[in-house]
């Protein structure tokens, strides 16, 4: 089961385009699909303060949390045995930090966190190979605002 929790997705179309992919993907290979309301105020309003945080700094420690606090909140409501996250697969996230963040988040919420380094193996690579494969679309930066920002 893929369940898609991204309010820090900005702007909404992108956050539709993103949802649209992983939806596609999980129909492919026959996998069952849930999302969130998108609520990128709430997002906002939890990274408040944080804003020029560089990419890697506090605000994705924040953003970390917030998104794998709302799918472990998922997972224990609809009767999941764990949660996972695929933020290890990209090189540019701290796959350490990203675990760390998830065991946290696991013992507050009550429901194991499925730890990994999805970037292992090639993992990125045969990412960038599915995507080419299936002609899906790639994203050139995080998914927030700041970031955006960032690649300007």
């Amino acid at each position: 089961m893929v369940f898609f929790t991204n309010d820090n997705i900005y702007p909404q179309a992108e956050y539709e385009r993103r949802q649209e992919e992983i939806k596609k993907y999980c129909q492919i290979q026959g996998v069952e699909f849930l999302t969130s309301d998108y609520h990128p105020e709430a997002w906002l309003a939890a990274v408040k303060g944080l804003e020029n945080e560089p990419e890697g700094g506090a605000r994705c420690l924040v953003c970390f949390r917030y998104r794998l606090a709302k799918t472990a909140h998922q997972a224990r409501a609809i009767g999941c045995d764990f949660f996972a996250s695929t933020l290890s697969i990209s090189p540019h996230k701290n796959s350490a930090v990203v675990n760390a963040v998830g065991q946290e988040v696991s013992e507050k919420i009550g429901v194991p966190f499925l730890a990994a380094d999805w970037k292992e193996n090639n993992g990125f690579q045969c990412s960038c190979e599915l995507s080419h494969q299936h002609q899906f679309y790639r994203q050139n930066y995080c998914g927030c605002q700041f970031s955006l920002r960032k690649e300007e």
